[in-house]
């Protein structure tokens, strides 16, 4: 029964990693937020879909060399966000699929690697360093291939929606999924006001 138990636990701890990661970004710890916010970030569907490979991918890299379940979810958070930006920047291709998945893989054995260098030094926290370190050097890459073509520039417009204070704010807030809208960052704040 000990055994059940804890493979009940585990099986409950992996089906709730990819809402964690989504929830993880703001700062909270909420699977119906995550779950929210990743549903959120499919407005745009270039955006979402290149995020919830890469989380998936993340996921995948720590079960598969059995990394520790306890700090998944910054490693998860650090391949989600590698995954979003180039979502945000370069049309889905079969390209940018192989892009996506081995950016994940790297930001993941980053984050592991530097998550434990940062404690041993001093118990620092890395937060997204894997992500910003990753996506730099993918970025550098994929904008000197012929093979990916422009998805959304950093001066696109968005839709107006509550007047144009508000959606400045709300637009900023889905900004941090690389999804500029005002539904999207009206959304995530709900989320962080029931959460908090």
């Amino acid at each position: 029964t000990d055994l059940l138990r804890i493979r009940s636990e585990m099986n409950l701890k992996q089906l709730t990693a990819i809402p964690n990661a989504y929830s993880a970004v703001m700062f909270i710890k909420h699977p119906a937020a995550g779950i929210t916010i990743l549903i959120v970030t499919l407005w745009h569907h270039n955006i979402g879909l290149s995020g919830l490979l890469a989380t998936l991918t993340g996921l995948m890299v720590l079960h598969l060399f059995q990394f520790s379940n306890d700090t998944s979810d910054i490693h998860t958070l650090n391949s989600l966000l590698v995954g979003l930006s180039l979502g945000a920047f370069f049309q889905l291709n079969i390209y940018l699929v192989v892009l996506i998945i081995l950016s994940a893989v790297m930001v993941t054995f980053l984050s592991i690697t530097l998550a434990d260098s940062f404690w041993r030094l001093g118990r620092i926290p890395m937060f997204s360093l894997p992500f910003l370190i990753i996506a730099l050097l993918v970025s550098l890459i994929a904008r000197n291939t012929d093979k990916l073509a422009g998805y959304m520039s950093l001066n696109s417009r968005s839709e107006q929606w509550f007047g144009i204070w508000i959606d400045t704010f709300f637009n900023s807030l889905g900004t941090t999924f690389f999804s500029p809208n005002p539904l999207v960052g009206f959304t995530i704040f709900l989320c962080i006001l029931y959460c908090s």
